[in-house]
């Protein structure tokens, strides 16, 4: 056994993290060594050091049973971002400046780290997939179709992009990005995908106090969801056409009675521009929501470089969990730190 094969894993995630317990369990039964930082516990079960000097650098996770070096790690999984929130009964000046300079702390040593050890997915790559405009263009430079977008919160240019869609299309509203907010009952809820109702300038003010994207509606055969890992490419498709008319225009208003999943076989002009948008973007872990239309294109609506996958696996059997697990030990395998 190859003396690297021994190196741990390292998964930076978040407490109870479904995915990131699933991807362990499944390196454990390949034989691998899986290490869970679980941002919540920073500080009380794990910290990080780093040193340097004349000598190089050093970098070590201490834990309450085991140090782990630089040198020890053969590769990493940032399935979340390394945050701290700070909480209403705490949310002090001194609790800011703490966290904001652990959370500077611990993200700058994972990058200089992410550098010499493999890394699912490098943190300047998951920063550049935040962008949805940025993504789009990628994907439209590698064969992909993308719908007529608008960007931005001017109430003149919305008006113009909504004219300019011919009245028999829909339009569609989304967020830039599908943030979770708590509601003062502690209930979480997110915004995303409706139909756009075509107003009047005059009513689309609102738009300077916060921008969004107005997108052409593509109308669909069918949704696929490809979960892309390394050179892997396992694709499903989400069938809404029985759906309620919420999970019509976005699956994730779930109604899963009326929803059938399957397994999915891209075409492999499609299957290749994915695997070109990966390697622009610098992924190798990447879950991409595409569009088969009415007439047979192939729209790409976004990558998500950590999106979630387990539903789908469980809904259609397709080994996911097992392809991220044999992606980072072998990472760890070839890893020369």
């Amino acid at each position: 056994m190859p003396q690297n094969y021994q190196k741990s894993i390292l998964i930076v995630t978040t407490q109870d993290d479904l995915h990131s317990n699933a991807v362990a369990r499944s390196i454990e039964s390949l034989g691998g060594r899986p290490v869970l930082l679980e941002r919540e516990a920073y500080g009380s079960e794990w910290a990080l050091t780093a040193s340097q000097g004349s000598e190089g650098v050093g970098v070590s996770f201490d834990m309450p049973d085991a140090t782990l070096r630089m040198q020890d790690i053969g590769a990493i999984w940032l399935r979340r971002d390394f945050t701290i929130e700070t909480t209403k009964k705490d949310s002090s000046p001194e609790a800011l400046y703490v966290a904001t300079q652990t959370v500077i702390h611990v993200n700058g040593v994972i990058a200089l780290l992410a550098e010499r050890v493999p890394c699912m997915n490098r943190p300047e790559a998951n920063r550049r997939c935040n962008s949805k405009f940025y993504q789009a263009e990628i994907a439209r430079q590698h064969g992909l179709m993308i719908p007529e977008t608008f960007q931005g919160g001017h109430p003149s240019a919305a008006y113009r992009f909504q004219e300019r869609i011919p009245e028999d299309r829909r339009i569609c509203i989304k967020p830039l990005e599908a943030v979770h907010l708590r509601k003062s009952d502690g209930t979480i809820f997110a915004h995303y995908n409706s139909i756009f109702q075509r107003r009047p300038e005059a009513q689309l003010t609102s738009l300077r106090d916060c921008p969004v994207i107005l997108q052409e509606f593509v109308e669909k055969e069918v949704e696929i969801r490809a979960t892309v890992v390394g050179d892997q490419v396992f694709a499903a498709s989400i069938d809404t056409r029985s759906a309620s008319e919420q999970a019509q225009i976005d699956w994730r208003h779930y109604d899963w009675a009326n929803t059938p999943y399957r397994q999915y076989e891209l075409p492999v002009s499609v299957r290749e521009s994915l695997l070109k948008i990966m390697r622009a973007l610098g992924l190798s872990y990447g879950a991409f929501d595409l569009i088969k239309s009415k007439n047979g294109e192939f729209f790409f609506l976004e990558v998500n470089s950590q999106g979630q996958w387990l539903w789908v696996e469980d809904l259609t059997d397709l080994k996911i969990t097992d392809g991220v697990a044999q992606w980072l030990i072998t990472a760890a395998q070839q890893s020369t730190c």
